[in-house]
Order: C-alpha cells, then sequence, then structure tokens
C-alpha cells in the first residue's frame, strides 16, 4: 500500500523517532557531521525520506491527533521539514475542531478552528489560563442518543 495521507496519534511517530532516528542522530560522528553547514541539510532529508519510505514512500500529510507531540520529535520534524501537522478533534464534533495544512502550521499548537464550528476557550484569561473549550457549529451533535 503506498497511502497518500496518514493519520495517527503521535505515540506512534514518537516510537518511531525514539527507536529509529534518535539513536541514529545521537551517533558521535552524526553529532559532528550534523554540525557542518550543508551537509547538515543532507543528512536531515535523508532523515525526513527514510521517515516517508517508511510509511510506502506516497505519504503527502502526516495528521496527528489525540494529544500533544513530543517538543523534542516536534523540533526534529520542523527542521527536517516533514510534512506532519496536530489537529484537535472529538466524537461530539464530527470529528474535527482544529486543523491546519502543514504548510502553515504553527509548533505546539493544534491548528485554527475548521470553518463550520465557532471555538472558543472558556477562560478569564485564555492565553495564560486554562479553560473549557467550547465548541457550537454546523458539525457539532446536538445530544446523545435517548439522552433527554
Amino acid at each position: 500500500m503506498k497511502p497518500y495521507l496518514l493519520i495517527t496519534v503521535p505515540l506512534v511517530m514518537e516510537k518511531i523517532y525514539k527507536n529509529k532516528v534518535k539513536p541514529t542522530l545521537d551517533k558521535p560522528i552524526m553529532k559532528i557531521l550534523l554540525k557542518i553547514p550543508g551537509l547538515n541539510n543532507i543528512i536531515y532529508k535523508k532523515v525526513k525520506d527514510g521517515l516517508v519510505q517508511a510509511f510506502g514512500g506516497n505519504v503527502e500529510e502526516f495528521i496527528m491527533g489525540g494529544a500533544a507531540l513530543n517538543p523534542e520529535v516536534e523540533r526534529l520534524f520542523k527542521r527536517i521539514k516533514f510534512p506532519y501537522l496536530v489537529g484537535y478533534g472529538m466524537t461530539e464534533a464530527c470529528p474535527l475542531l482544529a486543523y491546519e495544512h502543514w504548510t502553515k502550521y504553527v509548533a505546539g499548537s493544534c491548528g485554527k478552528a475548521v470553518d463550520v464550528a465557532e471555538v472558543r476557550i472558556d477562560s478569564d484569561d485564555p492565553q495564560h489560563v486554562v479553560g473549557e473549550i467550547q465548541a457550537r457549529g454546523e458539525n457539532i451533535m446536538i445530544g446523545y442518543y435517548k439522552n433527554t
């Protein structure tokens, strides 16, 4: 199979990073080679190509959700220009609430609200204080079966 789109949870990509990519990049010789301008770009391109090939070689975008992506993994993915993003969804939202194309995706975020939903954080200071995610829109269910 050669999928062009892969939807997964961050844990899958983190395990691949931890078991395959990180051990290679942590070798003493690799640490030296990665400090050489130009050569580091070639190495990072090989890492990116290897990750894409591991999933059939045709994947144009890796969509992750269900949890935040490990910041260490995210730094490498940004550095190698890996085509990934982390979105946010829930069953009640059928299922997507936030998404951004990988070329515009901001590390540490979960994208922007989808165009059919209004999303807000119910908090006195949503930039600094955790609050409840509230959403409404065409994609939000109106209730649970037999729950009046």
